[in-house]
């Protein structure tokens, strides 16, 4: 059996579908057993704060029950740090 990855997945865009799909994405990764760190960058997270849908919020939350590591909102810098230490990375633009 392999050992978990840290994979981070930094969600760094304003178009909406973009972050709907990013944050199903991660939901998806947490199958293969891997530990996440999912960064939802200023910009994704204003976008975020301006919608009255749930989705993207049900998926934060789904990946924060599951223990994985959920940050929203995140400076640019930040996330650049977390694409430095993490071993596989997923940039959603």
């Amino acid at each position: 059996m392999r050992r978990p990855r840290h994979v981070a997945v930094v969600v760094d865009t304003d178009a909406r579908d973009r972050i709907d799909e990013a944050l199903r994405a991660a939901v998806g990764l947490t199958l293969r057993g891997d530990r996440l760190t999912v960064a939802v960058v200023d910009r994704a997270a204003t976008v975020l704060e301006q919608t009255g849908d749930g989705r993207p919020h049900r998926g934060l939350a789904t990946l924060a029950q599951l223990g994985h590591d959920v940050r929203c909102p995140v400076p640019a810098a930040a996330a650049a740090h977390l694409v430095r230490t993490a071993d596989a990375v997923e940039i959603w633009t």
